[in-house]
């Protein structure tokens, strides 16, 4: 099987758009926009969080509103800046399994900028077994000169949201340049199977599409995912319910559990709270009084 991708990857950037539940509190804006088509192999998203504007306009948000990061199969890297010393942080987030509520305290004005890797994505610029980065949030020198001095002091200078994409791009461009674009084909086919799927094929499965053992498959996904491939498929199915849910799609939960292939209602809300930190009721509440998203 390993013909179907080709030039295809990309489209896994299509069929794989990660829900997070961020810009629920009113004195933050949240914001994502898409990578260059170059970069669309690679790169989910650019994401950005900053403190609103004394001038804006106060969003009417749930009071008890709580913003969330969520299991996505995805690694960050992310830019901290204190906006009122300048100084600024810049580390690699690995993929965790459970989620984390933000906490903004007072008096502390920080901006977040983050580059949102597509599973796999990662692994051509850091050439290190992503599996070394689960459940850790390390100093970006740990992973190499994927950023470079030059590039974090482009950010910092940087005016508007546009112009740190720019300055990462240009960034992450020179890197495929120097270091090539070779990719696994196999690894690529296995993530098309996993996405249409929404997560729903078994390990065993998956090893016989590409003609490979249970164990190759693991070690291809320590490489170029960061988690099992059993771990990585029951975060895919939750993303997918949680998409559906966030779009108020879901209106029967028992018929909802059986189209995701768990075993039962229950089943789906135990894994959906693992992996959310509240079950599906309460998150279908809390998008309801949800802020809009810029997506673009």
């Amino acid at each position: 099987m390993g013909g179907i991708f080709g030039t295809m990857d990309a489209r896994l950037h299509d069929l794989f758009r990660p829900v997070q539940a961020n810009g629920r509190v009113s004195t933050y804006i949240y914001e994502e926009k898409g990578p260059s088509p170059a970069l669309r192999p690679y790169v989910c998203c650019y994401w950005q969080s900053e403190p609103r504007g004394s001038g804006s306009a106060q969003l009417l948000l749930r009071p008890d509103a709580v913003d969330r990061v969520l299991p996505d199969g995805c690694t960050d890297i992310i830019f901290t800046e204190n906006l009122k010393t300048g100084e600024m942080d810049v580390r690699y987030c690995g993929t965790f399994q459970q989620a984390f509520s933000i906490s903004y305290t007072e008096g502390s004005a920080l901006r977040k900028f983050g580059i949102r890797f597509m599973p796999g994505g990662a692994y051509p610029f850091l050439r290190t077994a992503l599996s070394e980065f689960h459940d850790q949030a390390v100093a970006a020198g740990q992973i190499g000169p994927v950023i470079g001095r030059e590039t974090e002091e482009r950010v910092r200078e940087a005016r508007s949201f546009g112009e740190r994409i720019g300055a990462v791009e240009a960034c992450l461009m020179r890197q495929l340049s120097d270091k090539g674009t070779d990719g696994d084909n196999r690894m690529k086919n296995v993530l098309y199977r996993v996405f249409i799927s929404g997560g729903g094929e078994t390990v065993n499965e998956l090893a016989r599409s590409e003609t490979v053992s249970t164990r190759q498959l693991h070690r291809s996904f320590n490489q170029w995912v960061g988690l099992s491939p059993k771990k990585f498929a029951e975060v895919v199915r939750f993303q997918r319910l949680l998409r559906d849910i966030q779009a108020g799609s879901v209106t029967d939960w028992a018929a909802a559990a059986a189209e995701r292939g768990f075993f039962d209602q229950a089943h789906m809300i135990r894994e959906f709270k693992r992996f959310y930190g509240a079950s599906p009721i309460k998150a279908a509440a809390e998008y309801r009084g949800m802020s809009d998203l810029s997506y673009l």
